[in-house]
């Protein structure tokens, strides 16, 4: 088997994507023209749209359950299986639909870190009490307890996201057998990486570094994408310069 050093993955659920979306994705695919890219795609959906608009994109399809809810979606990237279906590229550039590259990933040093993620500001917090775990996340709450006591995660959202494969496969592998399988479907598959991983030898991304990479949150009072490689949820934090990048293909 040939194993390419990256590849950007991005799953889809519906025959196509609204609007916005779409311009971004076209974006994203220009601008890594020379990267291997590919959809991951539920067995029976109609995927002409995609195939017309990314003819250079591979579909690769999974099994439908997989992506009927975020929930759904987010258990399936906990387990091994996302990371052995991509077993052929050494590092996978998750790029969900809300999000886009500006910049090509091939131009990134990636050799010091298994996972970044765009950072999280303010961080999400998780609290640990053996196999329970308690998140709270500035944007969607959680207990006060959490909010109070728990450990600050900066790093990093996984809707856009690097990850090293065959560290991925390990360590989900690893946390399976020992964590209770509430977690996988109660914990969102970032966060569960982020606070878990790094116990299982993971190696996660300095905020600095990621903050360097991708963004989020803090793209709010952004005018220029500047150096950053890529946005996740920039229809959501900075709507107009969402736009002008969509303009400019």
């Amino acid at each position: 088997m040939v194993t390419t050093p990256v590849m950007i993955v991005t799953p889809i659920w519906r025959p196509v994507l609204d609007e916005l979306e779409a311009r971004l994705m076209r974006v994203t695919d220009r601008t890594n023209e020379s990267t291997p890219r590919a959809f991951i795609a539920p067995r029976g959906m109609d995927v002409t749209w995609y195939s017309e608009l990314f003819p250079d994109w591979e579909i690769r399809f999974i099994d439908q359950r997989h992506l009927a809810s975020v929930t759904a979606y987010s258990a399936w990237m906990t387990s091994p299986d996302p990371y052995r279906l991509f077993s052929d590229t050494t590092m996978m550039i998750v790029c969900q639909t809300d999000a886009v590259l500006v910049r090509s990933v091939l131009d990134l040093q990636m050799e010091s870190f298994d996972f970044l993620g765009a950072p999280w500001s303010p961080p999400v917090r998780v609290l640990r009490v053996g196999h329970r775990m308690a998140v709270f996340s500035p944007t969607g709450g959680g207990p006060l307890h959490a909010r109070l006591f728990g450990q600050r995660l900066w790093v990093g959202n996984g809707g856009l996201s690097i990850r090293r494969t065959a560290a991925f496969e390990e360590v989900a592998t690893r946390l399976a057998e020992r964590m209770p399988e509430h977690l996988r479907t109660h914990v969102h598959e970032d966060v569960y990486f982020a606070a878990l991983g790094p116990t299982e030898g993971l190696t996660v991304a300095d905020r600095h570094v990621a903050g360097s990479i991708f963004c989020e949150s803090g793209a709010q009072n952004l005018d220029t994408p500047g150096e950053l490689c890529g946005f996740h949820g920039l229809q959501l934090w900075n709507p107009s310069l969402a736009n002008r990048i969509a303009d400019s293909v």
